[in-house]
């Protein structure tokens, strides 16, 4: 599948920007036209409706100029790095499993399956990990294939990030791979085989991902594998 997409930085900052904004005035304008039916002013609810449509004419351009892609990745704050690493945010009130369920509903794998393997999906929503909502918003960095790291135990891989740096969390590095094939089209963990849809295997705190031709999936690879299509990740300081 072509990726036609085109992720626009500046819009989905400016939409970013003026959500909140525009989410107040939502409830200002339901509060004055409330106002309006009560005390019968139809004058006052047109005039009001006017105004609702001049001021939210900006915002309602930025939208269809981002697309529902543009959108997304503007919600969460998205900033790609390098073809490895990516930057979000995951906002209070959100778990990572509503992330993963978003992405899905609006991309589809190469070959036009399930981006993310559906048995996988509907096994981590039952882990608490995925489906605890954020109490405090959280920025993270995620760098999903450190260079250097491949075809080493996970010892050695443990020992190469050193003490600056940790595997990522496995949650974080799903949402991390799905927000940034949402935003370039290619895998965060690189393409060990092309041609067949296989991506390298990441190692990530607990389990390691990676991506073919059934999608997005986790597997337990045994700690002291060192194959060549193995990497790791790395969780990185967004500042």
């Amino acid at each position: 599948m072509e990726n036609t997409f085109s992720y626009d930085r500046e819009r989905g900052q400016a939409y970013r920007a003026l959500a909140p904004e525009m989410a107040e005035y939502k409830k200002e304008v339901e509060g004055r036209l409330k106002e309006c039916q009560q005390s019968g002013d139809l004058q006052g609810a047109r005039d009001l409706l006017e105004e609702v449509s001049l001021r939210t004419k900006p915002f309602i351009d930025l939208q269809r100029e981002l697309g529902p892609k543009g959108i997304l990745l503007a919600k969460y704050g998205v900033e790609v790095i390098n073809d490895h690493t990516v930057m979000f945010v995951i906002p209070k009130g959100v778990s990572r499993i509503e992330i993963l369920e978003e992405v899905q509903g609006l991309i589809e794998h190469t070959d036009g399956g399930p981006f993310i393997d559906p048995t996988y999906l509907e096994q981590i929503k039952k882990i608490d990990r995925y489906s605890s909502k954020q109490s405090t918003s959280k920025r993270l960095c995620i760098d999903g294939h450190v260079p250097g790291g491949d075809g080493k135990t996970r010892k050695q891989q443990e020992a190469f990030l050193g003490k600056e740096f940790t595997m990522a969390n496995f949650e974080d590095l799903a949402v991390a791979f799905c927000l940034h094939w949402l935003a370039t089209g290619e895998p965060l963990f690189g393409w060990y085989r092309k041609q067949n849809d296989y991506s390298y295997w990441i190692r990530a705190v607990g389990v390691a991902l990676f991506f073919d031709v059934n999608g997005l999936l986790a597997y337990s690879i045994d700690g002291d594998d060192d194959w060549d299509d193995i990497g790791v990740s790395a969780c990185v300081s967004p500042e």
